[in-house]
């Protein structure tokens, strides 16, 4: 049986659900203490064997669509042996340098060139699966200078240049209670990337992150894939820079 095999009446199944609500026991019916008894009224309105067994049917036929449409989904999508993106190093560090330019602009700062930090490793899969192709992933960070009561103001101007290039923005935070208290995290755009924009100490600085997704070196084929890495996998070390990014940034890519 296919998922496109299956056709469900939404009304139909509707219809069916309503009438066992209405047979639904209350819960002094379910126990020893009885209310009043069912009007005639009421008792009209139960379904009887033949709509009780319709709507079991549904619900199975429902159950087995879904499971089917939800293991389709995980055959053809997010695969660990998809094609990765590929680019180079270099070309990685461009286009994260790129991105923080942008949104440092969009305030009128500027990146401190002595605050770079860019940072390359391995990359693992969900179920720890590794491979000797090359492909790697890269954390870029710096930071620029700015008044910490302007702190607010240039994140906010940040988010909106990251929400019209096509970001989802999945974490934000204005609140002076804790560290660090500016924070804006946002993903995707036309390369996935994760970039980060906070407080940082001094003061007087915020500090950006950006975190790519899997990248295959130029001229590298793609290794397939089959066995887990080692139950061991080294933690990516934490720079000054960026020592409040987490380490995983894309949790629905099997490589990023």
């Amino acid at each position: 049986m296919s998922a496109n095999n299956i056709s469900v009446d939404p009304d139909e199944l509707r219809a069916s659900a309503s009438a066992a609500d209405a047979n639904r026991q209350s819960p002094e019916e379910a126990g020893g203490h009885r209310g009043p008894a069912p009007t005639p009224e009421a008792r009209r309105t139960r379904p009887g064997p033949v709509a009780i067994r319709r709507l079991k049917n549904l619900t199975r036929i429902s159950l087995a669509a879904l499971a089917l449409l939800t293991s389709a989904a995980c055959m053809n999508g997010g695969g660990k042996n998809e094609p990765l993106p590929v680019k180079g190093q270099k070309q990685a560090e461009q286009m994260a340098r790129g991105l923080l330019d942008s949104l440092a602009a969009e305030y009128g700062l500027k990146i401190d060139d002595k605050s770079v930090n860019s940072e390359s490793f391995n990359c693992y899969g969900k179920n720890r699966e590794s491979a000797n192709d090359g492909r790697y992933t890269l954390n870029y960070a710096a930071r620029a200078r700015i008044f910490e009561s302007e702190h607010g103001k240039a994140i906010r101007a940040m988010r909106k240049r990251l929400e019209a290039d096509g970001y989802r923005i999945v974490g934000y935070r204005e609140d002076k209670a804790v560290k660090p208290w500016a924070l804006l995290d946002a993903k995707g755009g036309k390369d996935n990337l994760f970039v980060s924009v906070e407080s940082y100490m001094p003061s007087d600085q915020l500090t950006f992150s950006v975190d790519t997704p899997c990248f295959l070196p130029p001229g590298t084929k793609q290794e397939q894939v089959s066995a887990p890495a080692p139950t061991t996998v080294p933690k990516a070390p934490v720079s000054a820079a960026n020592s409040f990014v987490p380490t995983t940034r894309f949790p629905d890519n099997p490589f990023g």
